[in-house]
């Protein structure tokens, strides 16, 4: 009997030190990020608005002067809310439950969102999804989901390409696509982008840089939710992002 309660205490013990390492590896993890990736976008808003300041001084327009600073500030509120999702998603004490979405309504928040990245390349955006379909999910996880997802298929796509964003349920569950007709995925990266470790990520068409963060908290976020995320490339160019999850 004593040594059955021995083994289980030494088994309580080495998951305990399991745990314990996993935590201090996501507090490591956590510091790179804002120590680098974070502090990066935060110093180049902060040098774009001096310049502003400066062309402005000089006679520019300040439209072309916003620009500058609307892109920047949108990288990084784009990356502060990919922390706090990644973050909500490791602590499950302040996960929020699945609640009633109207998916065409939240994929048409998504094009709001990024149609000024869409613009600034003249790609057109379109939704397509039954305008009363709606299922239960986390609204901000998924939503932060596929922000990421357009904004990197808006990234890689050309001037004058196209983005459609496709919801649709089915018996299995239901599912979200973001297809575009750009440059697509160089075929060495597929197999790696859904891991748990950062993929470097490419320059877009318009030398669009980028922390390579973003998939990573996406396959967090997206087995949160109980679902998968998957990538191919067109036959006819360019690629298809695919958030599928089943019914609970």
């Amino acid at each position: 009997e004593f040594e059955r309660e021995l083994i289980q205490a030494r088994e309580a013990m080495r998951q305990l030190a399991n745990e314990l390492q996993n935590e201090l590896g996501l507090k490591d993890r956590l510091l790179t990020i804002l120590g680098h990736d974070l502090r990066g976008p935060v110093g180049s808003a902060a040098q774009l608005i001096d310049l502003v300041v400066g062309e402005l001084a000089k006679g520019e327009t300040i439209d072309e002067a916003l620009d500058l600073v609307q892109g920047s500030m949108h990288a990084t509120y784009n990356l502060i809310e990919n922390l706090m999702g990644w973050m909500q998603g490791k602590n499950k004490n302040s996960y929020e439950e699945p609640e009633p979405v109207i998916l065409h309504d939240l994929l048409q928040t998504v094009v709001t969102w990024l149609e000024s990245q869409a613009r600034a390349k003249s790609i057109s955006v379109e939704v397509q999804c039954q305008p009363t379909l709606g299922i239960r999910t986390n609204r901000r996880a998924t939503e932060t989901i596929v922000r990421n997802l357009t904004s990197n298929a808006l990234k890689y796509s050309r001037v004058g390409g196209l983005v459609v964003l496709a919801g649709q349920e089915s018996a299995a569950g239901w599912s979200i696509e973001v297809r575009d007709n750009g440059v697509g995925v160089p075929p060495e990266k597929l197999a790696k982008l859904f891991g748990e470790t950062k993929v470097d990520s490419s320059p877009g068409t318009g030398h669009e840089s980028g922390s390579g963060l973003g998939l990573m908290f996406c396959s967090e976020l997206a087995r949160n939710l109980g679902g998968t995320l998957g990538a191919v490339n067109n036959p006819t160019g360019g690629s298809t992002f695919c958030l599928r999850v089943p019914r609970g």
